[in-house]
């Protein structure tokens, strides 16, 4: 990390610092930075003196100017003869909402005083002195609102501190994190948790809390009841709740007291309250400060009373799914495995895999092993997902089992390992061992795709054909095949014809009631390679930000993240935005496993970047590395 924090961004607040005649009071949440910003606007100035207000000066009159005042008061008037003695051009008063009566009285006083200009700093939303609330109710100073970092902020103040570019994923991720407060930023970059791969810093490995911010955190939570700690703790363990299940939990009144405290939040969802913990790190640093024994009671009491109340949302199979695993209970393989498809759904891809082991631990059988492979093959180890696949096909399954098992083999075969001829073996040797029309459908779908994607069009349009010719399909088959079509239509130059096809299919998958991400980013990376054919760049752009998109809130799915980051680049650079194009492209090729189907087209877009930068040499190292780590199809 560059050798300082630095100050970045917050110009137009500098400015009407600098600018204030008579003072300003910077308001803001804890840990925005608002000390940082008014030391900033008195830099380099003569005759500027600090005041800091603590909880614990304010038992004194004047504590807080203690440091700035004769040793020995008057016996007259304290403020008359504290306003005298503070004849300086600046004065800084920090957490001002602290002062003392007195204390506040004087920062009023030297407001009104010409030869004074007083900058004040006080949290937001919280009790100040009433001559405090004067400054700026009656017109005496502005109050200057420090928001949190934006996410471009929070972007511009990580590339400054690290000295080098951070991945646009990673940037999200820690913004999402700190919620942009500063302090918390800056905590989480010193916890090492950043590291350099190919010239980009990406957040790696879990999420780490450093004392300073453990402390911080454990200081703004404060002294809590036992009954507002129980809240506290389910709440880290199981947020968002319901207000009715943390009543159902005895823990209604606790929150009632903690949200008054602006420690947790309370918002409708439809006719439910979600309650949350006021900020992410809250429930690290809670989580931190509880045992083994004590996590395990939490979890299961969440287990238990949402598993009551009868699962009545998506997201409460994964949740108790979760929790009971957590809280040692035996393992059931239905809710393992509903739990691991969750999680697959909406791409938390390393919990679906930890989920589909503990399927196939307590007993899940074949169903389990294939779920584990799928996700497995999202994760990019496609090694390991075709010995589970294979362990999986040796057993005696029904046809539908059959067929799914051996499309996703195939896929993983042919798209993750390279090996098409594998891929076609096995789906010729699903066809021999199913007989209903739909499977047999399904199959022939899958080797259409494969065709498709190895420039065989007339044997993937033969093979579909067949396919329809057999009859109706599933509603899945339907989707399999549209895909199918996608693909051939924009290998074949059709690309209008393409993009009316998506935009159609698209509309019917908005319709779903659960996501289909892979059929979608099927989909997104052909409609937006139709568009590039067409020159239409502002709807390639649009179907790739859609691809992109799916990757979900977990970062987890690479795929997506290398295809349409791709995508993007390839879209900036035609613009001729080369600089944004490379910086894409060197995020998304640092995403890249040591071997990819997608190597090529993801490190030929930084080479084609580099060079038009006229950077030769690192543009022939792309190459090089692409011709290392990409995988023929």
């Amino acid at each position: 990390m560059a050798g300082s924090w630095p100050f970045i961004g917050r110009a137009a607040q500098l400015s009407e610092i600098r600018s204030a005649s008579r003072g300003v009071v910077v308001a803001g949440p804890p840990g925005t930075g608002k000390s940082r910003l008014a030391a900033q606007a008195v830099h380099g100035l003569d005759g500027v003196a600090w005041a800091r207000a603590t909880t614990a000066a304010a038992e004194v009159p004047l504590g807080a100017f203690a440091p700035l005042l004769p040793a020995t008061p008057p016996a007259g008037n304290p403020l008359g003869w504290a306003a005298a003695a503070l004849r300086v051009p600046v004065l800084v008063v920090d957490d001002a909402h602290l002062l003392d009566p007195v204390s506040a009285a004087l920062v009023h006083h030297l407001v009104t005083r010409d030869g004074t200009r007083v900058i004040a700093t006080l949290r937001s939303r919280t009790r100040v002195p009433d001559a405090v609330l004067a400054l700026w109710k009656d017109d005496l100073v502005p109050r200057l609102e420090l928001e949190p970092f934006s996410l471009e902020e929070t972007a511009a103040v990580l590339e400054a501190a690290l000295g080098g570019r951070v991945e646009s994923a990673t940037v999200a991720r820690l913004w999402r994190v700190s919620q942009g407060n500063a302090l918390y930023l800056r905590e989480l970059v010193l916890s090492g948790m950043l590291a350099a791969d190919g010239g980009v810093w990406r957040w790696s490995g879990p999420l780490t809390i450093t004392p300073t911010l453990r402390e911080t955190i454990a200081g703004r939570i404060g002294e809590v009841t036992a009954r507002e700690r129980e809240a506290l703790e389910l709440l880290a363990y199981g947020e968002p709740l319901g207000a009715d299940l943390l009543a159902a939990l005895g823990s209604l009144d606790a929150v009632q007291h903690l949200e008054d405290r602006q420690l947790v939040t309370v918002q409708p969802d439809g006719r439910r309250l979600q309650v949350r913990l006021a900020h992410p790190l809250y429930g690290e640093v809670i989580r931190d400060g509880c045992g083994v024994l004590r996590a395990r009671t939490m979890v299961r009491r969440l287990a238990q009373a949402v598993s009551e109340a009868g699962l009545r949302r998506h997201e409460d199979v994964l949740r108790v799914a979760v929790w009971r695993l957590d809280g040692g209970l035996p393992g059931d393989p239905g809710l393992l495995l509903a739990g691991c498809e969750r999680a697959r759904v909406i791409r938390d891809l390393e919990l679906a895999v930890r989920l589909g082991r503990a399927a196939v631990a307590a007993g899940g059988g074949t169903p389990a092993l294939a779920a584990l492979g799928t996700v497995l093959f999202y994760t990019d180890r496609y090694a390991e997902a075709e010995e589970v696949f294979a362990t999986a096909w040796a057993a005696e399954m029904g046809e539908a089992a059959r067929t799914d098992l051996g499309v996703q083999r195939a896929m993983n075969l042919a798209v993750g390992l390279g090996d098409v001829a594998r891929a076609r073996a096995v789906l010729e040797e699903t066809s021999g061992l199913v007989h209903g029309v739909q499977p047999r459908q399904a199959a022939l779908i899958m080797r259409a795709v494969l065709a498709a994607l190895t420039g065989d069009i007339a044997v993937s349009e033969d093979l579909m054909a067949r396919a329809r010719d057999m009859g109706p399909f599933s509603p899945h088959g339907a989707r399999m095949i549209s895909g199918a079509e996608a693909a051939v239509l924009v290998a074949q130059g059709r690309a209008a014809e393409c993009l009316a096809h998506a935009a159609e299919i698209g509309a019917g998958l908005a319709k779903e009631p659960v996501a289909m991400r892979s059929l979608s980013a099927a989909l997104a990376g052909h409609a937006t390679h139709a568009a590039l054919l067409l020159g239409d760049l502002d709807t390639a752009e649009r179907f790739a930000g859609q691809g992109y998109g799916l990757e979900g809130p977990f970062h987890t799915w690479t795929r997506a993240n290398l295809e349409f980051g791709t995508w993007t680049a390839r879209v900036l650079r035609l613009r001729g935005r080369v600089t944004d194009a490379l910086a894409w492209a060197r995020d998304t090729a640092a995403r890249l496993p040591d071997r990819s189907v997608l190597a090529g087209s993801c490190l030929g877009e930084l080479a084609h970047a580099y060079a038009l930068l006229g950077e030769v040499a690192a543009a022939e190292q792309a190459l090089e590395r692409a011709e290392a780590t990409g995988t023929p199809i």
